[in-house]
């Protein structure tokens, strides 16, 4: 079907343009709703969607173009939503390296979202926990936004997880932490991540915007 004919239709109903085919893990849609793009998954928007507006809302809350960070890591990357938010709206130019488990959700960034656009963006197939033990670098800003549909993955909720992260934050760095808090879909998981990086961090606060929270902390220079 043309696009402009996807785009007329997409006014009415949701438009599926693509899906993701890995076998263990949920199936990702890319699709077309209200002639706007956005990927995902069975519950829950991964990227362009309400997830968008989510880190549009703590990216500025935090005033990340004042804060200029050189370098940047993206623990799940989607579709790419914060890559957009970082180089379109707060012009951020630093090299940004971006960890996505599942390739087949890269292949629909790349095909359907323009991923390969931007500039200094190292895309990553990989564990997030396991590229945080493995790559010594830090990072001015980490941000730390996987899920399983609606879900953190519980091991990215452990005190090892969050001490790695404290790791590969760069002194005086940022940690954006982003979790779905609708009691609808999670429970007491996301207090319990909450202490986990409190105990860990020295400043921690927590960013409601909409369904979600953004845990924000700052590591010590």
């Amino acid at each position: 079907m043309p696009r402009f004919l996807q785009i007329l239709r997409s006014l009415f109903q949701k438009v599926e343009l693509g899906r993701s085919r890995s076998p263990d893990l949920p199936v990702v849609r890319a699709m077309l709703w209200r002639g706007k793009l956005r990927l995902d998954a069975p519950s829950v928007n991964y990227s362009f969607g309400t997830l968008h507006t989510v880190l549009a809302a703590a990216l500025q809350q935090v005033d990340v173009r004042r804060r200029a960070p050189r370098s940047v890591l993206v623990l799940g990357l989607g579709a790419g939503s914060i890559v957009h938010l970082l180089r379109r709206t707060h012009g951020i130019t630093a090299p940004i390296v971006a960890v996505e488990l599942d390739p087949e959700v890269v292949r629909l960034a790349r095909t359907h979202f323009g991923l390969d656009r931007w500039n200094d963006l190292d895309v990553v197939v990989d564990d997030a926990a396991r590229f945080v033990v493995r790559d010594a670098r830090r990072f001015d800003l980490v941000v730390v936004d996987v899920f399983q549909d609606a879900k953190v993955p519980a091991p990215l909720r452990t005190a090892p997880f969050v001490q790695a992260l404290h790791e590969r934050t760069a002194p005086g760095g940022l940690l954006l932490f982003n979790v779905v808090a609708d009691p609808r879909v999670v429970d007491a998981e996301v207090d319990t991540l909450e202490a986990t990086l409190r105990a860990v961090f020295p400043d921690v606060r927590a960013l409601t915007v909409a369904r979600n929270v953004v845990f924000v902390g700052e590591r010590a220079r």
